[in-house]
């Protein structure tokens, strides 16, 4: 059309349960990201401690609530969570504003049964953060 920007259609695959995933996820964790303490809910986004496989991967202790961008580094390795529930950054993100987050401790849900797992902590460290 004349006059109109063409716009790129972004295609996403709907995971499977995944809008109940994130609002289990936002639920837990008061609407608040877990590491920024944000709580702009069009920010907000459910996290996969160990990657998406199918419909068994939507559950609560593999799952934090992170802010967009902090949601992007985590899933890109740039940023983690340790089995001491602080964050780790790497070291490729030294000298930026993301750096004041190492060492943190995490914002976790009030039950402890939806607390992220150690086990998908210590697969999560040891397949996909990149120091």
């Amino acid at each position: 059309m004349k006059g109109h920007p063409s716009k790129k259609t972004a295609v996403r695959k709907d995971r499977k349960g995944q809008s109940r995933f994130r609002l289990g996820i936002l639920g837990s964790y008061d609407r608040r990201c877990c590491i920024s303490g944000d709580e702009i809910e069009e920010l907000l986004e459910a996290a996969h401690i160990q990657p998406y496989i199918d419909e068994r991967s939507n559950h609560e202790q593999n799952g934090l609530c992170l802010r967009v961008d902090l949601h992007r580094l985590f899933d890109d390795g740039l940023i983690t969570i340790t089995e001491q529930m602080t964050v780790r950054v790497s070291p490729r993100l030294e000298k930026t504003t993301y750096d004041s987050f190492s060492g943190r401790k995490i914002h976790l849900p009030k039950d402890q049964k939806c607390w992220p797992s150690i086990e998908a902590i210590q697969y999560r460290n040891s397949n996909e953060y990149r120091s």
